[in-house]
């Protein structure tokens, strides 16, 4: 399944919505979109989504400038044998402003979920919450931020995870510069798995 858009310009703007498919046997999900401009405005929500064997779903964002706004919501997925979960986002400048919300997902068996940005500019705000995921058998969550510069603002919050046998979660940032701006705040996670702050 592939959704692709391209030059979401003056005021345009998009919602893609996703409920409740299967993706087995190496079975892919792609959402891409490129330049979000002149204060566009995207929503993307995916729900109840099952990755397994392989499966593979990923959401990619580029050049969200001039007061561009993006959401994206991720609930209620299960991403088991290897399934993956990728979010990436580049180019945020110019009052750009991106919320990432994910909740409730299970990753399990080498699930993995993985949050990357890049090039958050020019008074870029981006905000990437998670709440009450739970990481086991080698399930593994990343976030990973880089170039926050220029009076850019970031907000990371995680809340009430669960890692247990080998479940990993780990959060990285590189790049802060110029008055930018980062929080990250974690709540309630297990201490039977692993949790990485890197900064």
């Amino acid at each position: 399944m592939n959704i692709e858009t391209r030059g979401l310009r003056a005021d345009g703007r998009m919602n893609i919505e996703t409920r409740g498919h299967k993706l087995r046997a190496n079975g892919r999900m792609n959402i891409e979109t490129r330049g979000l401009r002149a204060d566009g405005r995207m929503n993307i929500e995916t729900r109840g989504h099952k990755l397994r064997a392989d499966g593979r779903m990923n959401i990619e964002t580029r050049g969200l400038r001039a007061d561009g706004r993006m959401n994206i919501e991720t609930r209620g997925h299960k991403l088991r044998a290897d399934g993956r979960m990728n979010i990436e986002t580049r180019g945020l400048r110019a009052d750009g402003r991106m919320n990432i919300e994910t909740r409730g997902h299970k990753l399990r068996a080498d699930g993995r979920m993985n949050i990357e940005t890049r090039g958050l500019r020019a008074d870029g705000r981006m905000n990437i919450e998670t709440r009450g995921h739970k990481l086991r058998a080698d399930g593994r969550m990343n976030i990973e931020t880089r170039g926050l510069r220029a009076d850019g603002r970031m907000n990371i919050e995680t809340r009430g995870h669960k890692l247990r046998a080998d479940g990993r979660m780990n959060i990285e940032t590189r790049g802060l510069r110029a008055d930018g701006r980062m929080n990250i705040e974690t709540r309630g996670p297990s201490t039977a798995g692993r949790r990485t702050d890197e900064h």
